[in-house]
């Protein structure tokens, strides 16, 4: 499957339904969306903001910091092997991504 939107959810309902898949993309994740490789929503760009500016959040809330540093996001080699990370799982599920065309 393709490494847009449609291919991230397919990639859910395969992973919920026991199956196994892999992502075929020759540019960046996320497809052809306004933001190149938008993949994160509105609530997680929201989410990052406030904790950024904790004092956005509201008095009576805290939010807080992550446990894990800053998302990295790197680049495979052509034709090597990288695992994806396919957000809206239930769980963590990692899909096989490979650099080329679907």
């Amino acid at each position: 499957m393709g490494g847009g939107k449609g291919g991230g959810t397919l990639a859910v309902d395969v992973a919920r339904g026991g199956g196994r898949g892999a992502m075929v993309e020759r540019g960046m994740i996320g497809g052809t969306r306004i933001n190149v490789a938008g993949i994160p929503t509105r609530a997680l760009v929201t989410s990052a903001r406030l904790r950024d500016a904790p004092g956005r959040a509201g008095a009576d809330r805290r939010v807080p910091r992550p446990r894990t540093g800053p998302a990295r996001v790197g680049r495979a080699r052509s034709g090597r092997r990288t695992h994806l990370p396919v957000p809206g799982a239930p769980r963590p599920v990692r899909v096989p991504g490979l650099p080329g065309s679907a």
